[in-house]
Formats: C-alpha cells, sequence, structure tokens
C-alpha cells in the first residue's frame, strides 16, 4: 500500500497508520508464500553425467507425463537453439516416450532474432533446427522471420503440455534448455548453469 502526502498533518496520519500496520504484521515462514500447485527443481552446476532419463525426471516432467497421453505440446523459446548446441536433438528426446500417440502435436515456436535478419537474413538457426527434428513425424517448428508482421514471442521459456484427458501443465525454465551441454561423442549431459525449472499442474 503506498500513502502519498506533503503535509505535516498527512506526514503524522501515515507514520500512525504504518505503525498500526507494522504493530498488525507477523513474521512468516517462506512456506508459506509457495503455491501448492507448482513445484521448483533445482539445478546446480555439476560435471557428473546425466542421462536424457535423469533430466526429464530431475525436471519435475517425468512424473506429469506418466501414465498420461500426451494431447498437444508448445514450447516457446525466441532464443531456441542460439548457441547450436542440438538443443533441438535433446527437446524431442525429452518429449519423447509412451505417452507419444500418433496424434500427438509438439510445436517449436521461436522467432528470427533481429540480429539475424540484419546478418543478411540469417536462417542458418531455423535449418538446425528442423533438421534435428525431421526424423519425428509428431515434432514440428513454428517460426516466424522478423521482417513478418506478428506477436513477438515473451522472454520467458515456457512448455504447455496438454492431455487427453483435458488435463494440463505449464513448465517454465528459467533458462531454457541451454544450462546443460552435451557431452562429446555421447547422449549424456552435464548442468553448467545454476537455474530452476518451475512445473505447475492447471
Amino acid at each position: 500500500k503506498c500513502i502519498i502526502t506533503r503535509s505535516k498533518q498527512g506526514v503524522g496520519d501515515a507514520h500512525l497508520k504504518i505503525q498500526a500496520l507494522k504493530e498488525s504484521s507477523r513474521q512468516i515462514a517462506a512456506s508459506e508464500l509457495e503455491d501448492p500447485g507448482t513445484k521448483a527443481y533445482g539445478f546446480a552446476v555439476s560435471n557428473r553425467a546425466y542421462t536424457v532419463d535423469d533430466l526429464r525426471s530431475m525436471m519435475g516432467i517425468e512424473s506429469v507425463l506418466q501414465g498420461k497421453l500426451l494431447l498437444s505440446a508448445d514450447y516457446y523459446d525466441r532464443y531456441f537453439e542460439k548457441q547450436r548446441r542440438r538443443y533441438a536433438h535433446l527437446f524431442v528426446q525429452l518429449l519423447s516416450g509412451p505417452w507419444l500417440t500418433n496424434d500427438s502435436l509438439i510445436s517449436i515456436h521461436t522467432n528470427q532474432l533481429r540480429e539475424e535478419f540484419q546478418d543478411g537474413h540469417d536462417l542458418t538457426r531455423k535449418r538446425a533446427i528442423e533438421e534435428q527434428i525431421q526424423e519425428n513425424p509428431n515434432f514440428r517448428l513454428c517460426w516466424r522471420n522478423c521482417n513478418v508482421p506478428g506477436p513477438r514471442l515473451d522472454h520467458a521459456r515456457e512448455l504447455k503440455l496438454i492431455f487427453t484427458d483435458q488435463s494440463s501443465c505449464l513448465v517454465t525454465f528459467e533458462k531454457g534448455l541451454d544450462f546443460v551441454r552435451r557431452r562429446w561423442g555421447s547422449d549424456e549431459y552435464e548442468v553448467t548453469e545454476r537455474t530452476k525449472v518451475f512445473v505447475e499442474l492447471m
């Protein structure tokens, strides 16, 4: 609550109100501020090797997908695959499993960045994503060039899951998927940045 005043009497009244608020307040535990419908999964920098199954479980996605059939999934990340480290391949692996049916539609939403457009209308990131998902018919890329009118993607990296029973889930990544790095010559990953993933049942 904001109290704005310039008069001497107003300052006195504001002081009394602040004192009353202070006296009626109480200290609370952090747990009281937690949303019971949202779970947070933290990652710390580590040189330990993790499989895709490990990462899916550590992100909280495994428990959400288990026993469900996926109707659709939409991942929004305007910087997706900017680092050219095969994150589209990782994304496909994370969402592949018995929860997919022939009708499941998984969409990756990303836009051409301004610097890519200014650098000779560069589309190498688009082609890199398409190359990594082309063998997976459930997955598609929704790409918009910088010079095409339309809404700009938010900064948030979000994965929206909708299941055949009409339940849904929102997964929010603080830093997208690029907090992990694939080990050279293997399908294992290391966590290279500290971050959190939030899973909210809707």
